[in-house]
């Protein structure tokens, strides 16, 4: 059950900022499939506390993480590519580091922990409100943590200016390496994904037809048949004609749209949205504000965004949790 007010904000969210912190992002670039990462040069074996970077950068793909417990070991991808390790030390005997999927929900450089006995956690990079976080520590070479994963501090450092809010973080039993392409995570949900071939250009005119279409009612409609044309179709998201026409589809007039798009309408909003999500960091796409506060990159699991509501529904105001509830789409 969610609330109305929260929900008319999620609405308002994924009509406007899904697009412009998504795949159509100003200006967007390529789009490739993510592949198994490459074997990395023989790297040997880590003493406990050890790491090892093997690329110092510029790097270009989104960063990744894979924690192993039972090897206690951390690698960092920067898309395909295997970019560094670390030796980590988990949760002990009962305080086990969960499995799973999540993306980065909070970073402090001098956090310190609300838990036990205000610990220090230099690097923080919080994964879930009931505890669990990446940050520099003790690192003996086995678990010792109380369910944080500890890493040595010098890479620490270095990790927590490389990664952005929603970056993703993988903790396994064993595995190193990232298990599945977009492309089949997307079949696996029943969704069509064909990324080899992407246009890729300014998008400005496509963010500016969104806002148009809000206008006429239309704008969930707009950003559905939008990332369809450019994920499954492979249409050029950045020529007047292709634009055209798709609006046509969701019910837009084709003559009206048509002169909308020669003008600089909306170019104003667009570039301030823009500004705004570039000052928190955006790297990764499609990515997720909510209550211009909490942050998720997309191509999560389920868990992950809940986890993050769940906490945005609990930060509201008493009157708005205790207004009008949404249940299966009825509003009371």
């Amino acid at each position: 059950m969610l609330k109305k007010g929260f929900m008319s904000f999620a609405r308002s969210g994924l009509s406007s900022l899904f697009l412009l912190v998504g795949a159509l992002s100003l200006p967007v670039q390529a789009a490739a499939p993510v592949k198994r990462a490459r074997p990395a040069a023989k790297a040997g074996a880590l003493a406990p506390g050890g790491y090892r970077w093997l690329e110092e950068g510029p790097l270009d793909g989104p960063i990744h993480l894979v924690i192993s417990i039972d090897r206690q070991m951390a690698h960092v991808y920067s898309g395909d590519r295997l970019v560094g390790m670390a030796s980590v030390s988990t949760g002990m005997a009962g305080h086990s580091t969960p499995t799973g999927d999540y993306p980065i929900l909070q970073k402090n450089q001098w956090h310190r922990s609300n838990l036990y006995s205000n610990a220090p956690m230099p690097f923080m990079q919080r994964l879930t409100w009931d505890g669990i976080a990446l940050h520099a520590g003790h690192n003996p070479g086995y678990p010792a943590s109380h369910g944080c994963i500890r890493l040595p501090y010098a890479f620490a450092q270095k990790l927590f200016g490389m990664t952005s809010l929603g970056g993703l973080v993988t903790v396994t039993r064993d595995r190193l390496h990232p298990s599945l392409t977009i492309e089949q995570m997307a079949a696996a949900a029943g969704l069509p994904m064909t990324l080899a071939g992407t246009f890729y250009g300014d998008t400005l005119k496509a963010h500016r037809l969104v806002k148009f279409a809000q206008d006429k009612g239309l704008g969930a409609q707009a950003v559905e048949r939008l990332y369809r044309a450019y994920f499954a179709e492979t249409q050029s998201l950045f020529d007047e004609a292709t634009l055209v026409a798709l609006a046509v589809e969701i019910g837009l007039e084709a003559a009206e749209t048509e002169a909308f798009l020669k003008t600089d309408r909306y170019a104003d909003t667009v570039q301030e949205e823009q500004e705004f999500i570039t000052m928190r960091g955006v790297q990764g796409v499609p990515f997720f504000v909510i209550n211009d506060r909490y942050a998720v990159s997309g191509a999560q699991p389920v868990a992950g965004f809940t986890q993050v509501l769940n906490r945005a529904w609990d930060d509201l105001p008493p009157e708005i949790r205790s207004g009008p509830t949404c249940d299966d789409g009825v509003c009371r």
